[in-house]
């Protein structure tokens, strides 16, 4: 299962990648924390620089967000936005929906 995985994960991020927020820095490779809070800053810092300014931040917390993925609404995004292969989506939604979980 591993090497399927490992195949689907590269042709998905090759069909996905050119269409990614420059900005996003998690779960790309290359990117990091660090990278997200060098930018952050460097932007916050230039724009305190101005005279009489203020920032505010906002910081959202989505490392629970896959707990509520709906798989089906995805598939349609993968299908729409990223015009992945239908077997590709099927593949994905198979995944995500008929394999059970425990914690070890």
């Amino acid at each position: 299962m591993k090497a399927m995985e490992t195949i689907l994960k590269h042709h998905i991020i090759g069909a996905l990648h050119p269409q990614l927020d420059p900005l996003q820095f998690a779960y790309r490779k290359g990117r990091s924390v660090v990278d997200a809070k060098t930018f952050i800053l460097d932007i916050v810092h230039r724009h305190l620089e101005i005279p009489n300014s203020s920032a505010r931040l906002l910081f959202v917390d989505f490392s629970s967000a896959f707990n509520t993925l709906q798989p089906h609404i995805l598939a349609g995004k993968l299908s729409s936005l990223f015009h992945l292969d239908d077997q590709i989506i099927l593949w994905i939604l198979d995944f995500l929906t008929n394999r059970s979980q425990r914690v070890l």
